[in-house]
């Protein structure tokens, strides 16, 4: 599966979903939040990254360096993408959001990882004002994490 994988919260999630999706063999794409291009960086000199731990809690069941393909811009891991990966925290979630949603492609599957309330109803306004409306889980679903366009 082609996977993009914007961001990486302070718990380091969007790397361990990137290096452990990459082993399980998807073709990841891995980019910051546009502002927080440094936080590549250490990722680029290692040459990968390293995902440890426990190999029962990954889905590929492995460990060791991954090499997701490292990409400049959101945009560009965004396109192709069948699966989008999105990791902020939730003061950002509104405005993190709002710089790649024309991005966005019909058919993609949007997954926000986030530790806060509502983040699909919170998308729901930008979603919107992008021109995207019917989009994601009926109201009677709206605590799910994800969208799909």
């Amino acid at each position: 599966m082609e996977v993009a994988v914007i961001g990486n919260s302070a718990v380091n999630t969007g790397f361990a979903v990137a290096a452990d999706l990459a082993m399980a063999g998807h073709s990841v794409r891995l980019a910051s939040w546009p502002g927080a291009e440094a936080a590549l960086e250490p990722v680029r000199r290692r040459g990968g990254l390293e995902l440890a731990g426990d190999p029962r809690q990954s889905v590929s069941g492995k460990l060791g360096l991954s090499k997701p393909a490292l990409k400049d811009s959101a945009k560009a891991a965004l396109d192709g993408a069948e699966f989008v990966f999105l990791d902020m925290l939730a003061p950002e979630f509104e405005a993190r959001f709002s710089t790649i949603v024309e991005h966005l492609r019909p058919g993609q599957v949007v997954h926000v990882n986030i530790h806060g309330y509502w983040p699909a109803l919170r998308l729901a306004p930008i979603l919107n004002a992008a021109g995207l409306s019917g989009v994601g889980p009926p109201p009677e679903k709206w605590s799910t994490l994800n969208y799909v366009f």
